[in-house]
């Protein structure tokens, strides 16, 4: 995989950074998340609890991403600003 910076825009108020990557994976599908965080990490020589992917948009008929990522400052400052999301509805109990 290798992962070319189309645009990075700094927005310090809310101390980050928005990056739009092309990221070319021939011959794979495409990537899961947890791969793509980790080679924008190494791409940006940051740790991966700083990264959020917020969008990835595959290329048809194209073996390519576009990628949307925000890199924060710290990891305290992500998890201030971004949600967990919760998985709907309740799990059912076992009937024995």
């Amino acid at each position: 995989m290798s992962i070319k910076i189309i645009k990075e825009r700094d927005l310090p108020l809310l101390s980050r950074k928005r990056i739009t990557f092309v990221l070319d994976h021939p011959g794979m599908s495409t990537p899961k998340i947890e791969a793509i965080s980790q080679e924008v990490a190494t791409e940006l020589k940051s740790t991966i609890d700083c990264i959020k992917i917020q969008h990835v948009y595959p290329q048809f008929g194209l073996q390519q991403s576009k990628i949307i990522a925000h890199v924060y400052s710290s990891a305290e400052a992500l998890n201030k600003i971004e949600t967990k999301h919760k998985k709907n509805g309740k799990q059912k109990e076992k009937k024995e």
